[in-house]
């Protein structure tokens, strides 16, 4: 599969014009073309600049309305609307598309032998885009044109064609017109109505989050505003710590089950709440298995969560060996009441691994309940370990693609984590660890993305446990460095999630 900006759908342009279709294509990208209908009326007086600077913006604002109303699907994929206006001004006075013969020839016999400016106004809006991630862009951009003669015979002749009715100024450059220009400066495309120099970079700018389907962004533009998951503790344990299963737990957890960030509601809202004040919540059950008690203990922690008006929504994280056909009933009929998902902790899909781990349960069960689940309608995100004993990047991709086919709602890639109070603390010969620096982790992963459908979310790349109970990697504390890598290397090689996919 060749990769393209085309590959990415999320892009719509405001404009049926040929000019901007084309150097857009030219560029590589294939935009849904969606032209505004709006008055594009100048009131008198209005300075060119901010003349086309505003109905850019007008014709963004009744787009991305039109699109509100007649396509929530692309709505809620939050496309980035651009949408562009082009006047030629000449001494101060707008010119734009001619209504008739009559105001055709007399621009033209305005602009003859005289120097006039390409005027074009730009807005770029990202529909419920995030504002710390990538603002709205609105700018003019001006370039000199300078014509020489031409007669007026030629002007009775040309004004007879379509050619200038569809264009500001009566001409385009790259038109009939273009023998007449003695000289211009500026951007050539800016003349022809589409100042691609300038809108481009903020269009990679924008288009970072469509690489990556990252849940973030996907919560935002479902429900309008930022979601933030609470790590709770819900006061579990696990059938492989408690003797039912076996004992000691998995050999990555430390002693609190992988909860070290997990509390309370109110002490997580109070630590969260001044960095995002207007965000939506959902309780996270995080540590241990939270689906491994009776069912009436689970339906009085749960039910008990969601009647805080503050939770909207409940993640729980599990073992496919704990959920019932009685737990799963229950949790259908939870799923319609509230936004629910469930995280299942698989970390492979090799059994020898699973064995060494102590996981305590085979992949063929984690298959069993993975579509009982999806059968009920229920959400699962599916949490694998990457760099766990023994195991090669070939075996940590093939666990990748296998859960990859699966299609789920969502996937956690979590770097291996070796932490004090684990077994593999004791028993981990670092010198196998399978990466050695970030910049190895950010290539498996940035080639793990492609196998990912894009449909799925992607809940985490990376693992960052407390530095005081971290022994290796160090490095992983690093999070936003190995983030932003993973993003850089994407853009730099134009790598978009599951674009080896057929």
């Amino acid at each position: 599969m060749e990769i393209t900006n085309s590959t990415i759908k999320n892009i719509v342009l405001a404009s049926s014009s040929p000019r901007r279709i084309d150097i857009m294509t030219k560029a590589g990208y294939s935009p849904i073309v969606m032209p505004a209908d709006i008055d594009e009326n100048i009131p008198e007086g209005t300075k060119a600049n901010d003349a086309v600077k505003a109905l850019a913006l007008k014709k963004a604002d009744a787009v991305i309305e039109k699109i509100r109303l007649e396509q929530p699907s692309l709505y809620s994929n939050a496309p980035v609307v651009i949408a562009a206006d082009t006047v030629v001004s000449y001494e101060n006075k707008i010119l734009g598309k001619p209504k008739d013969k009559e105001e055709c020839i007399q621009m033209l016999k305005m602009l003859r032998n005289n120097k006039h400016q390409v005027i074009t106004g730009v807005a770029i809006k990202v529909i419920n885009g995030k504002e710390d991630e990538f603002k709205d862009r609105n700018f003019s951009v001006v370039s000199d044109v300078e014509f020489g003669d031409y007669s007026d015979e030629f002007l009775d002749q040309y004004s007879d064609t379509a050619e200038p009715y569809d264009k500001a100024g009566a001409y385009a450059i790259q038109g009939t017109f273009g023998q007449f220009v003695k000289e211009f400066h500026g951007d050539y495309d800016n003349i022809v109505g589409f100042p691609w120099a300038e809108i481009e970079p903020y269009i990679k700018k924008a288009l970072y989050r469509y690489r990556i389907n990252n849940i973030d962004h996907y919560l935002k533009a479902k429900e309008g505003q930022k979601t933030i998951k609470l790590a709770i503790d819900g006061g579990f344990t696990c059938p492989n710590r408690d003797g039912s299963k076996g004992y000691g737990g998995c050999t990555f957890c430390s002693d609190s089950g992988s909860g070290e960030f997990a509390s309370n509601i109110n002490e997580q809202i109070q630590l969260l709440s001044q960095k995002w004040p207007k965000a939506e919540y959902m309780a996270y059950l995080q540590n241990h298995t939270n689906t491994y008690a009776p069912l009436d203990e689970l339906k009085a922690k749960y039910e008990n969560i969601l009647s805080n008006e503050m939770i909207k929504g409940l993640v729980i994280g599990t073992r496919p060996d704990c959920l019932s056909d009685e737990i799963i009933s229950y949790l259908a009929e939870l799923n319609k009441e509230t936004k629910l998902w469930l995280e299942l902790g698989l970390q492979t899909v090799h059994d020898e691994t699973a064995h060494a781990i102590n996981r305590c349960y085979d992949t063929a069960l984690f298959y069993e309940r993975y579509n009982k689940l999806k059968e009920a309608g229920i959400k699962c995100v599916v949490h694998l370990i990457l760099g766990l004993p023994g195991e090669s990047k070939e075996m940590m991709l093939e666990s990748i693609k296998k859960v990859a086919v699966l299609k789920p709602f969502g996937i956690k890639l979590h770097l291996l984590n070796i932490v004090k109070s684990s077994v593999l603390a004791k028993n981990y010969p670092i010198e196998t660890y399978p990466f050695k620096d970030i910049d190895e982790y950010t290539d498996f992963i940035v080639e793990a993305l492609r196998y990912i459908p894009p449909e799925v979310t992607v809940h985490r790349l990376t693992g960052d446990a407390p530095r005081e109970i971290l022994i290796h990697p160090l490095w992983s504390h690093e999070k936003r460095t190995i983030l932003n890598q993973i993003q850089y290397k994407m853009d730099r090689d134009n790598i978009i999630q599951g674009d080896l996919l057929k």
